[in-house]
């Protein structure tokens, strides 16, 4: 429901309060939402009740208030600046004579003296004021004038004071002005106050605000006319940015669409599309985007970003064709913007370059993609970007140049604490040692250095049963293949037979060194149906001497045989080095989030 203002003014619905109340009622009504909704006629029949009644002697704190509100905001249309300032001072202090406690007038009174720049007197009376109820905004103001004065920061309380008895309680706009001062403090300088504490206050505020409105707007309450559509969405979009700050992104999207069924404004839909694009629903975050190019006017800068993020989107989706397109739209757009940062929007434009030549892989173009890759390398260290390369080398075969680019990535993504590009970058260092390389103990001290950040996935593990598979350890090989298997339902992605296949094996050819034949049959079994029809025969000859071992005495021929088989298995492992470094270069070069993925 909202506030139609032909239907019923603000003056009208004050003097209904006040029939039904008495005359706090109206100026509590009048106080706090004169700033929200009152014109200019409704500005002057408010001032010219609350003067009366000063006049018949009605002591009414409220209307005292609103009468120092209306010369504080909009006195300027009945008199010159100076005057108006002084009157908002007189009706203040008569508010203060009738409620010593009413701190909404000594803020009056200080922000009176504020505009006169007399910075002592308005600091003694926002000081007040904040002892009685402490405000974001009046923090801010107290630090302006302490500055202005050249003195420290005085001995206040910050944050806000949650009085569920208070006036404001039910006043949406005081929680939203409090979101936003403990913003603009934040901001400011964390020592000002503890940022835990404004971070609260800020969350606080725009929930409260939302549900204040929403009740107000979507629920049919009209106990208080607080029906201000666009600042209620204004506060959605505030309090969903925090949410999706704090990895509740779902939240933040029922949040931001409900601001958007009230009000829209371009911002709504940018932060909403973020939530979408960090949820992975690239097709809604797109959508979005595109609605707002085309319904919103924005900036250039704004501009581009949208398109950077539409580029994105479409690389996820597998549309990389066009995510070439886009990114060389953006790329156009930033050559004809040129902002004040240059430096920032040649860093950007460099990161757009090496997301290009990560698409271009994609689509098969090798050696123009690696071109611009190793472009972007040469002038912005990257490890994303250094990664990408590594990638691109590892296709063209050159195996000692992808392991140099891949270290490189690794070691400056540790450096940054981009844990997730550290992790694909040492992952695809060690697999091109193991595979193409042979450098199996150079692979392991990678791997290792993977597990002292704490990762412990299955594909570290994967890993490193392989190198000591072509270490020939058997131990250690049949150890980590079994601790691969048991994160098997830990990826975010299903995991291929052929590697399921290989750690099968592993364990098989570990018991089968033990004899231990009864173990080693369960997992020569499950290795067969995961085999191609050449590497079956061997798995199936192995089955059939691990049936004449379990039928016969154990003896010397027995641990002779053992040995046989266990060679004729490692035959079979080796042929399948080529479909592994097959399907490894293949999945070198998904790319997501703007980073190129592990090679899982």
């Amino acid at each position: 429901m909202a506030l139609e203002k032909k239907a019923n003014s603000l003056f009208e619905l004050g003097l209904a309060a006040e029939v039904a109340s008495g005359p706090d009622a109206a100026g509590l009504l009048w106080s706090r939402n004169i700033d929200l909704f009152c014109d200019g006629d409704d500005l002057s029949r408010i001032l010219q009740h609350c003067l009366q009644a000063d006049q018949n002697a009605i002591r009414s704190a409220p209307l005292s208030l609103t009468a120092s509100l209306v010369y504080l905001d909009g006195g300027e249309q009945f008199m010159d600046r100076g005057s108006t300032l002084h009157q908002a001072i007189v009706y203040a202090q008569k508010a203060i004579a009738v409620d010593p406690n009413c701190a909404e007038a000594y803020r009056m009174v200080g922000s009176a003296y504020y505009w006169m720049n007399d910075h002592a007197q308005a600091l003694h009376w926002y000081i007040r004021s904040n002892e009685l109820e402490p405000h974001c905004i009046l923090q801010l103001r107290i630090r302006e004038c302490a500055q202005a004065l050249g003195q420290g920061l005085p001995d206040i309380s910050y944050g806000m004071k949650f009085d569920s008895t208070s006036a404001h309680w039910h006043h949406a706009g005081w929680f939203y002005e409090q979101g936003l001062g403990a913003d603009k403090l934040l901001k400011l300088s964390p020592a000002v106050a503890p940022v835990a504490t404004l971070q609260t206050i800020k969350q606080q505020c725009y929930a409260r605000c939302v549900e204040l409105y929403k009740a107000c707007l979507i629920d049919g309450d009209t106990s208080h006319p607080n029906f201000n559509a666009h600042q209620f969405a204004m506060c959605c979009n505030n309090y969903g940015i925090l949410l999706r700050e704090a990895g509740q992104p779902a939240e933040a999207i029922a949040l931001h669409s409900m601001g958007i069924a009230q009000s829209q404004f371009w911002e709504q839909y940018y932060s909403r599309s973020l939530c979408y694009y960090d949820m992975r629903q690239y097709q809604a975050c797109f959508d979005d985007l595109e609605y707002l190019l085309t319904e919103f006017e924005t900036e250039e800068e704004q501009f581009i970003i949208c398109i950077q993020y539409q580029a994105y989107c479409q690389r996820e989706l597998g549309n990389y064709e066009r995510a070439i397109a886009l990114v060389d739209e953006a790329l156009n757009a930033y050559g004809e913007f040129t902002p004040a940062g240059q430096r920032a929007v040649a860093a950007t434009c460099e990161h757009l370059r090496g997301i290009r030549g990560a698409l271009l892989l994609q689509v098969g173009e090798l050696d123009q993609g690696a071109h611009a890759l190793a472009q972007t390398a040469a002038t912005q260290k990257d490890p994303v970007v250094l990664h990408n390369l590594g990638c691109a080398h590892l296709r063209q075969r050159a195996f000692k140049e992808a392991v140099q680019c891949f270290t490189e990535s690794y070691e400056l993504a540790l450096r940054r604490g981009d844990l997730a590009t550290f992790k694909a970058a040492a992952y695809s260092a060690s697999t091109t040692l193991v595979y193409e390389l042979s450098k199996h103990k150079a692979a392991l001290s990678v791997l290792r250095l993977i597990e002292q950040q704490g990762v412990d996935d299955f594909w570290t593990q994967y890993a490193t049963a392989m190198a000591y598979c072509f270490m020939e350890n058997r131990r250690l090989c049949k150890e980590y293949s079994l601790k691969a298997l048991s994160m098997q339902d830990r990826t975010d992605k299903p995991i291929d037979g052929s590697f399921l296949g290989n750690l099968y094996n592993n364990v098989a050819l570990g018991y089968h060194n033990e004899s231990n034949w009864t173990q080693a049959k369960v997992y020569y079994e499950l290795t067969l149906p995961l085999s191609t029809s050449e590497d079956a025969v061997h798995v199936q000859e192995n089955l059939r001497l691990i049936h004449e071992e379990m039928n016969k005495p154990k003896g010397f021929w027995s641990r002779f045989f053992g040995c046989c088989v266990e060679k004729k298995t490692l035959v079979w492992v080796c042929r399948r080095k080529r479909s592994l470094i097959q399907a490894q270069a293949a999945s070198n070069c998904r790319s997501t989030n703007g980073k190129m993925p592990p090679c899982w």
